[in-house]
């Protein structure tokens, strides 16, 4: 049972890529109207993004966008909390969204904005396990100058503390908790309601994997899991995650090669059907028997659930296995394609049920030390200087280079509207890439 911190009627405003379809980034809306209003019965929420829109894979609606400018800029909410992601950067030059140069890139509206905005009001403003994607390190001391100035900030990895000139602490991923959302009666209705016919009644391992993470090499993908399911003797469902990276696209392209290329495997092989939203994929995720794949969040959900993994990293350093750590999980992450039956059979060799019980454990007392200071006095915290949001603001607005990759950005934003067109050109895109047969 969780205590109430408060009974009052506090506003809190939600901020995350909620407008983008990604099972990690869209999953954390849920998690933490689900936590807050168990410590906050009273709550009321409201959904923050870049763009006013909620992502086709939500199941929370009514998302508002973030302002784009500093003039004037306030909230309504009491508190503010910027909810997860590799969101702590700058720039107009990378990331998803193309917004013109006069205005804040999506980082600074995710996190620069509510700062200078509760610097100015009541609000109060909070980053809570967040990350930080590569990208200039000349800015890193004025983003550490600026983030001193927001109520509370804690970081979800030791990678990020470090980068940040280790002046925060680190939290655990919230999203471990996912499990405690529903029951498992709930869990396997939501499930069963988008799961495949023929794999129904049947035991199955959850696949899925991202462009980034092949190295064009998905030939060796395709024999590590036929080297997984024939070690199981499970089924495999190729379930999409990363959406707006068009995972459903690469993994009807790897479905195909696998019934090819492992024939015997073919009738064991099942895909999901269109892009369930997070609610449905986590229930997938939920009744299965372990997942191997390239998402953080699939990671975090099969710690939750107590399922065995292997996960593709870039690196054993990076985000995957930092995040896991923090939550005293350090089986399941590998940076080799051709380690992924390996990494699946370690993790299957250990207590999943203790892992997941410390995990949640841990990310549970964080997550109450998080609401403890909300109805503690307002910290004294140093006004944001003028001259260092200038500076940010400055090299926010720096132009992509060279001018190609300007033109590239724009045709491929334009392209990602019509998600007809789009699909067509991943499509295409993948077979020259990565067809084998």
């Amino acid at each position: 049972m969780v205590d109430i911190v408060s009974d009052a009627k506090i506003a809190f405003g939600l901020i995350g890529t909620y407008d983008v379809s990604n099972f990690g980034d869209c999953i954390f809306a849920n998690i933490y109207q689900d936590q807050l209003a168990k410590r906050f019965p009273n709550a009321v929420f409201t959904l923050y993004a870049p763009t006013p829109h909620a992502a086709d894979i939500m199941t929370l609606t009514g998302v508002k966008g973030l302002p784009d400018k500093l003039d004037g800029i306030a909230f309504p909410e009491d508190c503010l909390i910027q909810t997860g992601g590799e969101t702590l950067s700058s720039g107009h030059s990378s990331g998803t969204y193309i917004f013109p140069l006069n205005t804040m890139s999506s980082y600074l509206r995710m996190w620069a904005g509510p700062i200078v905005a509760a610097s100015r009001t009541a609000t109060r403003s909070v980053i809570y396990c967040v990350g930080l994607p590569y990208g200039n390190e000349a800015t890193m001391p004025l983003i550490s100058r600026l983030l001193m100035s927001a109520d509370l900030v804690v970081l979800r990895d030791t990678v990020s503390a470090t980068r940040l000139e280790d002046r925060f602490s680190v939290g655990v991923d919230p999203v471990f908790m996912m499990s405690d959302m529903a029951n498992d009666d709930v869990w396997q209705a939501r499930a069963q309601a988008v799961m495949p016919n023929a794999l129904n009644g049947k035991s199955y391992v959850v696949f899925q994997i991202s462009q980034s993470y092949l190295n064009r090499d998905l030939r060796d993908w395709c024999d590590s899991v036929a080297a997984i399911m024939n070690a199981t003797a499970k089924d495999a469902l190729f379930m999409p995650i990363c959406n707006f990276l068009n995972d459903s696209e690469l993994l009807t392209i790897a479905a195909k090669q696998m019934r090819t290329s492992h024939p015997a495997l073919a009738q064991r092989i099942h895909i999901v059907e269109g892009l369930p939203d997070v609610l449905a994929t986590a229930a997938l995720l939920s009744q299965c028997d372990g997942y191997v794949g390239s998402s953080l969040h699939g990671a975090v959900a099969s710690v939750s659930f107590a399922k065995p993994m292997a996960v593709l990293a870039k690196s054993l350093a990076g985000k995957h296995a930092q995040t896991l750590l923090s939550a005293g999980v350090d089986v399941g992450v590998t940076d080799t394609i051709a380690d992924l039956p390996a990494c699946f059979q370690r993790s299957r060799a250990t207590d999943l049920v203790e892992r997941r019980a410390e995990a949640m454990r841990r990310a549970a007392a964080d997550f109450d030390a998080m609401c403890a200071t909300l109805v503690l006095p307002r910290p004294h915290r140093p006004a944001p200087a003028q001259a260092e949001i200038d500076a940010l603001l400055a090299i926010d607005r720096q132009p992509a280079r060279p001018l190609s990759v300007r033109i590239k950005r724009w045709v491929f934003s334009a392209m990602r509207k019509v998600p007809g067109l789009w699909r067509i050109y991943e499509n295409r895109k993948f077979r020259k890439q990565f067809s084998f047969v």
